[in-house]
């Protein structure tokens, strides 16, 4: 029923797809002409002299100076579809016990980062339950952020870190966006247009469904931050270009 309206547009207006998975998807849908772009968010500038994250930059640095690698962490109810108090639960634990291990096995220190502070279904539902499973054991090599930071403080913040492991959207663009590799627990293929920016493989993405039962997850997570320095490069090479696309939503304004 839409493809008539979008068909009829004026000539004068622009369809701007943000990635190329919605760039074919729109090029298909209608006649009208589409552009590629990438997500205006690309465009926000960090903050990085705020409290909160000048806070998360002094504890960033003492974990550095013990010879650890620090990583942002970000994870959310509404990953799955009506989730049951049961699966929420299910999806902390594994992240918990993979969590417990890359900080053994690979020096790694913990940022537990809220992108979304909606009530009930908002990020914390998540990150305060899994902070308090990882406390007992990492104690100060795990922190979760506090307050409610705004989008370019989460940009200043995830710049900090030296990966991101995200299930929030522009939570990842923030991190990219600071030329910060990024892995992603997807519940839409919008992070497949997303990564395609920069060249990162579906390996860096899996399935909430994934995380429920078996050795995926951490298995996921093994690989990313093994592969963190090399991908740090592929995403600072390909930034300015997608920053180029970002700035395309505004051009002939």
């Amino acid at each position: 029923a839409l493809a008539p309206v979008f068909d009829g547009l004026h000539v004068n207006v622009r369809l701007n797809a943000r990635d190329r998975v919605s760039y074919e998807r729109v090029a298909r849908f209608t006649s009208h002409s589409v552009q590629l772009v990438a997500d205006s968010a690309f465009g926000l500038e960090p903050v990085e002299d705020t409290a909160i994250v000048q806070d998360a930059d002094t504890w960033i640095s003492v974990e550095r100076a013990a010879g650890r690698v620090v990583v942002g962490f970000n994870l959310h109810p509404m990953l799955l579809k009506n989730p049951t108090t049961a699966q929420i639960d299910a999806l902390i634990e594994t992240a918990a016990e993979t969590m417990r291990r890359m900080a053994d096995r690979h020096m790694v220190s913990w940022l537990l980062i809220p992108h979304d502070t909606r009530g009930g279904m908002g990020d914390d539902a998540c990150l305060l339950p899994l902070f308090q499973r990882l406390a007992p054991a990492l104690g100060n090599h795990v922190k979760h952020l506090k307050g409610d930071p705004s989008a370019a403080e989460l940009k200043g913040v995830a710049g900090l870190t030296d990966g991101v492991v995200t299930a929030r959207m522009h939570l990842a663009i923030a991190a990219l966006g600071q030329g910060v590799p990024v892995a992603a627990m997807v519940y839409q293929d919008k992070f497949r247009g997303l990564f395609g920016h920069f060249g990162l493989s579906d390996d860096l993405m899996i399935a909430p469904e994934d995380m429920l039962g078996g050795p995926h997850y951490e298995a996921f997570v093994e690989r990313f931050i093994q592969a963190m320095p090399s991908l740090r490069i592929k995403v600072q090479t390909m930034l300015p270009d997608v920053k180029a696309l970002s700035r395309k939503n505004f051009s002939g304004i």
